[in-house]
């Protein structure tokens, strides 16, 4: 081969891996959609609030709350479709074939637990699962209950590119894979994060890239699906509560942390990587203006990469960029905590929010 034409191939190979740090930043935006809600109020049991202004507030709700048993909505998920929701409250599924403008009960079955997440499988249904037990639904045009391959899982994961595919783990860090929509399951891989996890969190990109986060042992990454991992740098001894990567540029990834080595509220803080998670760096520090607890929710825009969105206990929503300026605040009397955030397939200024609340009757 001739030397000029080799050096160009290796110039070619050198930039192919090294594409995590080549990622322009701020570019990696999306057009929002002319998509909107077909209603001016929300409908039904009153467990989802919805905004259509990318949360600077919400429409009112003609179903009030009533005083009773708490209950959360941690499960929240949009069903192949901008008409089409679902969401568990308590152990009752409920759903939405109007954009969330009213909400059903789901009479074909309660859970027999609860805490129930959601992992949407495109047009293909909705995997359910619960951090408390060895469980897994698919519902979809039946409901199917199929066995969780572990006895706590702490995330169960369906590839947007191909429904088939799953990935989940538990809290020992051993991660499970399936081809044939969890109907059999097959170890693949072990985390070396220290058990027992916090949080492992799959790549939008595939199951191949995950990052790990152990009892303060900060977080691991891998991109070859469990055959090698590297400690990130910058969280090292952290409690990771939370991992999120962002759906429009995977290698931008926020994480909810805190340092059991320091004392009082700056000890927890939201951290931010640029390369995919191999390192981080804190862009937020708890303050008395903003009281974060262990593991809240956190949402990355669908439509900016360099967006975050995250719930306090309140209900306060707030908006920060990749350096930790504040760009929004909504404050929302009179409901409880957000416990899942998600954004319209449609339209990223469609949101929707699954509530804490208090009734006794989903119960």
């Amino acid at each position: 081969m001739h030397r000029r034409t080799a050096f160009a191939v290796v110039a070619l190979v050198l930039a192919s891996l090294n594409t995590l740090d080549a990622s322009p930043r701020r570019r990696t935006v999306r057009t929002p959609s002319s998509w909107t809600l077909p209603c001016t109020q929300v409908e039904g049991f009153p467990a989802v609030a919805v905004s259509t202004d990318a949360g600077a507030s919400l429409l009112p709700h003609v179903d009030p709350q009533e005083p009773g048993l708490q209950i959360h909505t941690f499960g929240l998920a949009s069903a192949g479709s901008a008409e089409k929701l679902i969401a568990v409250t308590g152990r009752i599924p409920i759903t939405s074939n109007d954009g969330g403008c009213s909400w059903t009960f789901d009479g074909r079955i309660q859970f027999p637990d609860h805490g129930y997440r959601l992992a949407p499988a495109g047009t293909l249904g909705t995997f359910a699962w619960t951090i408390y037990r060895p469980e897994l639904f698919f519902i979809g045009d039946e409901i199917v209950q199929r066995a969780a391959p572990m006895q706590l899982p702490i995330n169960i994961d369906v590839d947007a590119n191909a429904p088939q595919q799953l990935a989940a783990a538990d809290d020992q860090g051993v991660i499970w894979w399936s081809d044939d929509a969890a109907a059999t399951w097959q170890v693949h891989a072990q985390a070396p994060a220290r058990a027992p996890l916090y949080a492992l969190e799959f790549s939008p990109r595939g199951r191949k890239h995950a990052i790990a986060a152990g009892l303060a042992d900060g977080t691991h990454v891998t991109f070859d699906g469990g055959a090698t991992w590297t400690r990130s740098t910058g969280v090292e001894g952290l409690n990771v509560f939370t991992i999120a990567f962002s759906p429009v540029q995977p290698d931008v990834v926020w994480a909810v942390a805190a340092n059991p080595k320091v004392e009082g509220t700056e000890r927890r803080g939201i951290y931010h990587s640029r390369d995919g998670g191999l390192s981080f760096h804190k862009i937020l520090t708890a303050s008395a203006e903003i009281p974060m607890k262990n593991g809240f929710t956190i949402a990355p825009s669908p439509a900016n990469a360099y967006r975050l969105y995250f719930a306090l206990p309140g209900t306060t929503l707030y908006v920060i960029d990749d350096e930790g300026t504040l760009l929004q605040r909504t404050d929302v009397p009179g409901l409880r905590d957000f416990d899942s955030i998600v954004f319209s397939p449609a339209n990223p200024r469609v949101m929707y929010f699954g509530l804490k609340i208090s009734d006794m009757t989903a119960e």
